[in-house]
């Protein structure tokens, strides 16, 4: 995600993974920023990440504060 701070942009990751090593194992998921929205009203922006991979999926809302970026509410569905 990117925003303008002092004219300057800052971008920021809000979900991903990383594998430094392959594995028959790993099933990565793909992430999609759904939504940019105030959705509990204090003027600061959440961000809806929907996720999914071959056997299931989530939805996570990121709280978006200067310094940081946090998980707080996530639903998921799936093996």
């Amino acid at each position: 995600m990117r925003r303008v701070v002092d004219r300057t942009v800052q971008t920021r990751i809000v979900a991903d993974e990383a594998y430094p090593k392959p594995a028959k194992s790993v099933a990565p998921n793909v992430y999609k920023i759904v939504a940019v929205l105030d959705l509990n009203g204090d003027r600061k922006l959440e961000v809806i990440v929907q996720s999914f991979y071959y056997e299931g999926g989530e939805a996570t809302i990121y709280r978006c504060e200067p310094g940081r970026i946090e998980a707080g509410l996530l639903v998921a569905c799936g093996a």
